[in-house]
């Protein structure tokens, strides 16, 4: 399910003021690749952040393994500064293959970088806030989720906190359907604790 719907359905969910919990299955392993073909990034409504002018633009994305879809969103958001969480733990020997797969595009924006543990119990959102909290006051803030999709849950809590930072989606035209196969670990917990 693409992160953007799932904001919605938060959202939605949120304002009808319901109790809701996440059920996250890991997949059990993966295919060669994910996505092809990168649209245009969009902001979901009510989720895109209250911009200032006078204020630089500061992109973070949770990154995974798409190296494609982290590219199109630096390239059309030009930003300032740009920081990558990269998924921490050995799943899927992650520190590794996420590091390695941006490792150029690190580079070549002299990028930030933080470990993010998505599979924790806060789906990362501590590891952000702290990252948040320190540029806020000077820069306007892009979130987007292209790692574990728990990390949607942690960008829409964040987003909850500080509605002026915005919540961004690139979308792919094409998709793998046999990306992942089978059923790994299980987590839960609540949307909003």
């Amino acid at each position: 399910m693409p992160r953007e719907i799932i904001w919605y359905i938060f959202l939605l969910l949120k304002q009808k003021k319901a109790t809701v919990q996440y059920l996250y299955h890991k997949p059990d392993k993966y295919g060669d690749w994910l996505t092809e073909d990168t649209d245009v990034p969009r902001f979901p409504l009510k989720l895109s952040g209250l911009s200032d002018i006078s204020k630089e633009t500061f992109l973070i994305i949770v990154t995974g393994y798409d190296y494609a879809r982290a590219e199109q969103l630096c390239n059309y958001f030009e930003p300032d500064l740009v920081c990558f969480a990269i998924q921490s733990g050995k799943q899927f020997n992650n520190t590794t293959l996420n590091l390695k797969a941006h490792k150029s595009l690190i580079e070549e924006l002299d990028a930030l970088t933080i470990d993010i543990d998505c599979y924790g119990g806060d789906c990362g959102e501590s590891q952000l806030s702290k990252i948040i909290e320190e540029y806020i006051p000077s820069h306007n803030l892009i979130l987007a989720s292209l790692g574990p999709k728990q990390s949607a849950v942690a960008l829409f809590r964040l987003a909850m906190q500080y509605p002026e930072i915005a919540l961004c989606y690139a979308p792919s035209k094409k998709i793998n359907m046999q990306y992942s196969f089978g059923c790994g670990e299980s987590f839960r917990g609540p949307v909003i604790p």
